[in-house]
């Protein structure tokens, strides 16, 4: 074993993997599963199995699927449903014909969902995917925004708030054979719209990210407590889904132990690549990454309202120029970098864009943050200063004294030094050129004595050894 290590092999150590970039493993950075007993069970017709600590959350109820009907009545014979299907085409036990589907699942928490339904054979009446869990197991409701609609058919009551208890829905309807149903509407959930139910056992959320999601609503069934994202609207029968329309869903689906924290917008730098100096006039490419570590979906709306990105701190002075994804810059002030595509929370980030450098010399600091545009500002921050000089080779000048007496080493260079500690950045001598300059970074120096030193050394030498050899 060594027991001792020189501090500064050590410090140069660290220094040179946070110079060169070098990062530790982004799963190591990520945070815990915020499910650590959770089993799920999926194929291309749905999730069949959900455990939760030892719980059977399905036990007894359908799952997660996809079902249409021809008529919007609760008839089986209407009905067509991706459970017991072939996973290509909707199983239809009577008259509706099932029209082609694909769902893929990919994760465990959360469990990312992509859903494409159609061409429709026929006209459809309603199309939907449930989450439908064992009624005992969940007694409340929450949703992301603060009105919904309650009732059923065509009696509909307006409640302002953002859920309650499933009890709380009143019961308008009956289904022979079965008893009362209420349900809790939302039209027009778009992307970044989140509903959670809730009890004793786990929280399971539905977040949309893309798709044609025309309502959500939560059910108070008889026999079960109902989450559903619909492509059609309510009253079914007053309308119709068309046939050869396509309808499409991605969304995510995450779980959580009850009472525990939600809707929390938290973000670490994982990684920067932003040079330390340029020069005047020109344009650098340069990325940011950032880890999610909250528990929310960050998500980038198609009309770019109240989307989550990052953002110029007002101590910025560079001009942003975004990448691919897109952006702004109305100012140094006032920038934003979209996201290039949703991100989950314990996933990574990276924005590529780049700066505009001024156009005079001098040291100006990059300073961001990740915002939530409407909500806050959250997260880390980052800031670097970025040394800009003219690019001006001063080779000619320097044994006259311009480049070492002022001009570079007690001043552009001091300042860049001064940045460098301060945010990361290595200062440099901003023309490059000193032919007499000393190593500063290994703590000692070295100096090449002149062509005329080394002549009147060896003659100093020569009368020496002259001198002994006539004593």
């Amino acid at each position: 074993m060594i027991r001792f290590v020189s501090c500064c092999w050590l410090v140069a150590v660290l220094f040179s993997l946070g110079a060169c970039g070098i990062e530790t493993d982004p799963a190591k950075r990520a945070p815990a599963s915020l499910v650590q007993a959770l089993q799920v069970q999926y194929d291309s017709t749905g999730i069949h199995y959900i455990e939760w600590e030892g719980t059977d959350i399905l036990a007894g109820v359908g799952g997660y699927y996809i079902i249409g009907s021809c008529t919007g009545a609760d008839d089986e014979n209407q009905n067509v449903i991706s459970l017991g299907s072939d996973g290509q085409t909707l199983h239809s036990p009577g008259v509706c014909p099932g029209a082609p589907f694909s769902i893929q699942f990919s994760g465990t928490n959360p469990i990312q969902v992509n859903i494409s339904v159609g061409p429709l054979p026929v006209d459809y009446r309603a199309l939907s995917v449930p989450f439908d869990p064992t009624m005992a197991y969940f007694d409340n409701f929450l949703i992301s925004t603060s009105s919904y609609l309650v009732g059923c058919a065509n009696t509909w009551t307006a409640v302002s708030g953002s859920g309650g208890p499933f009890s709380s829905i009143p019961q308008p309807c009956v289904i022979p054979g079965h008893g009362a149903v209420g349900l809790a509407r939302i039209s027009n959930p778009g992307p970044g719209w989140w509903g959670e139910i809730s009890g004793s056992v786990v929280t399971v959320r539905r977040t949309i990210l893309s798709g044609d999601v025309q309502e959500a609503i939560f059910v108070n069934h008889p026999y079960t407590h109902n989450m559903e994202l619909t492509f059609h609207t309510e009253p079914m029968t007053q309308q119709f889904l068309p046939a050869g329309s396509i309808y499409t869903l991605q969304e995510e689906i995450s779980f959580r132990e009850p009472g525990s924290s939600s809707g929390i917008d938290d973000a670490t730098l994982a990684a920067v690549d932003i040079p330390a100096s340029a020069t005047v006039g020109d344009t650098i490419s340069v990325s940011v990454t950032m880890l999610n570590t909250g528990d929310t979906t960050w998500l980038e709306p198609a009309d770019h309202l109240g989307g989550t990105r990052l953002g110029s701190l007002n101590e910025n002075a560079l001009t942003w120029v975004p990448g691919a994804a897109g952006g702004y810059s109305n100012s140094q002030t006032d920038q934003r970098l979209y996201l290039p595509a949703p991100v989950s929370a314990g996933q990574e980030v990276t924005f590529s864009f780049q700066i505009q450098v001024p156009s005079n010399p001098g040291n100006f600091e990059f300073a961001a943050r990740m915002v939530h545009d409407g909500v806050a500002w959250f997260g880390s921050e980052i800031r670097q200063a970025i040394l800009v000089d003219t690019g001006t080779n001063d080779a000619g000048t320097n044994d006259a004294g311009t480049d070492d007496a002022g001009t570079n080493d007690a001043g552009t260079d001091a300042g860049g030094a001064d940045s460098g500690e301060d945010d990361g950045g290595q200062a440099q001598d901003s023309t490059g050129s000193d032919q007499d300059q000393t190593d500063s970074s290994s703590g000692c120096s070295c100096s090449t004595p002149a062509s005329g030193s080394y002549a009147s050394l060896v003659l100093l030498l020569f009368l020496q050894l002259y001198r002994r050899r006539k004593t």
